[in-house]
């Protein structure tokens, strides 16, 4: 998937449905569901992976961009 140097939206990602998929199949499924998706879905990738640092690590934000980009 073309992350166009993390400036896609996170809808965008979420109109992927491989993306979905992969999303649906971690840990952190639950964020689909989450009230603030809606609110988060026009933020560009890069400042959704700079807000979730604060709550997750490097490497599961790294593995999650390094999924990402094999779709």
């Amino acid at each position: 998937m073309d992350l166009k140097g993390g400036q896609v939206t996170v809808g965008e990602i979420l109109q992927n449905p491989n993306a979905r998929a992969m999303i649906r199949r971690s840990r952190y499924a639950f964020l689909l569901n989450s009230p603030l998706l809606g609110q988060f879905s026009n933020l560009p990738l890069q400042t959704a992976l700079n807000r979730a640092g604060s709550f997750l690590p490097p490497q599961v934000i790294r593995q999650a961009v390094d999924q990402l980009r094999r779709l």
